[in-house]
């Protein structure tokens, strides 16, 4: 167990954060002799089927030949190393993954220039591709992916003006569409309501639409850069990826005023409880290297809050990882673990540098 790390928050004292097992993954990840490096896989997202009892982890990457090759793991929760599957693909690891609520369908974004989001049939591996750019894609509906992307640009200049918010059934067919003025950046949905809300907008806003008709069901007047549902569909929460200081902010749906933030920072990676009341969300420090302009943010610690009071339940230290290589050089990223909390709150996966860990939150 990780001891809490302050005081002041009251709610930590009553829960505590029990490791569950520990798993590395290069015991049960098949590859190609050839494909074997010294240099661990870096883990780009993990994601719980709704039911709990799956884990995916979207993992890589090898390079050979001039391609890039990434993995997607299907993993059981109780038993990690029991009968894993596995999924190879032709690009960089895919950094958002969403299952569908009967657990038979996978979505997720190979990394790589004209590759759309992808669908896996879970029974029997077969995929398809959703044509067309996309900036997001945010969850099932009845079995339909909900997906964003630019759709118009402004006249003369290289920026949009509208996005395109479409549904494409199992077999990546389009079966709703509609336009959305605003380029829009962020999509998630609520399979329980039947809501689809879309942020990250150039001029700020969060719009809320019904799942099936598109309507506008509200509209609030900040957006961070990425929206997340949590419990339920009752309320959303928002965090930017590149502030310095602000943390993130929840509304309840109906209400505009928002509720008490935690107190950290920045708060990515973010992670909601989609049937329960907690987010974790990492707590960082900004810097700024005025010799290279460079911004960093130093991830400090990962804590689990109560969205409707702001509380902190428990808080761990962050492990990292080396990132993909970028530019000429040959240097990685340092990047902290992926992390996720389960559907229902209980559990807390983090995964990194070939190794994945299980956590239950438990009541003292």
């Amino acid at each position: 167990s990780f001891p809490t790390r302050r005081s002041s928050d009251l709610a930590s004292s009553h829960y505590r954060l029990t490791k569950r097992w520990e798993i590395q993954l290069p015991a049960i990840v098949k590859e190609a002799a050839k494909l074997v490096s010294a240099h661990p896989h870096y883990i780009s997202a993990v994601r719980f089927s709704v039911d709990e009892t799956r884990i995916a982890v979207s993992m890589g990457e090898h390079t050979s030949g001039g391609e890039t090759l990434s993995h997607l793991l299907l993993i059981f929760t109780a038993n990690p190393t029991e009968s894993p599957s596995q999924l190879d693909y032709l690009a960089s690891s895919s950094p958002r993954i969403e299952w569908s609520a009967d657990g038979t369908l996978l979505a997720f974004t190979p990394v790589k220039y004209k590759s759309g989001t992808t669908i896996l049939h879970i029974a029997d591996g077969r995929v398809c591709q959703i044509p067309g750019l996309q900036y997001d894609f945010g969850g099932f509906i009845n079995r339909h992916l909900a997906v964003v992307g630019p759709e118009q640009l402004e006249a003369g200049q290289l920026r949009y003006v509208s996005s395109y918010l479409s549904l494409y059934d199992d077999q990546c067919k389009e079966t709703g569409r509609t336009v959305i003025r605003g380029f829009a950046r962020s999509v998630d949905v609520s399979e329980t309501n039947g809501l689809i809300a879309l942020g990250g907008f150039d001029n700020g806003g969060v719009i809320l639409l019904d799942g099936q008709r598109f309507e506008i069901k509200q509209q609030w007047g900040y957006s961070n850069s990425e929206v997340r549902f949590v419990d339920n569909g009752q309320a959303i929460c928002e965090v930017d990826q590149q502030s310095r200081q602000a943390p993130p902010s929840c509304w309840l749906i109906g209400n505009s005023d928002a509720l008490p933030s935690p107190k950290l920072r920045r708060g990515w990676p973010l992670s909601t409880t989609a049937r329960g009341e907690w987010v974790v969300a990492a707590d960082a420090k900004y810097s700024y290297n005025g010799f290279t302009e460079t911004q960093n943010w130093n991830v400090n610690r990962i804590v689990v809050y109560d969205y409707r009071s702001g509380s902190i339940i428990v808080s761990f230290p962050p492990s990292f990882q080396q990132g993909p290589s970028y530019g000429d050089s040959g240097r990685h990223f340092r990047m902290p673990w992926a992390i996720a909390a389960s559907p229902t709150g209980k559990y807390i996966v983090e995964g990194g540098a070939d190794t994945l860990r299980l956590y239950e939150i438990q009541v003292r």
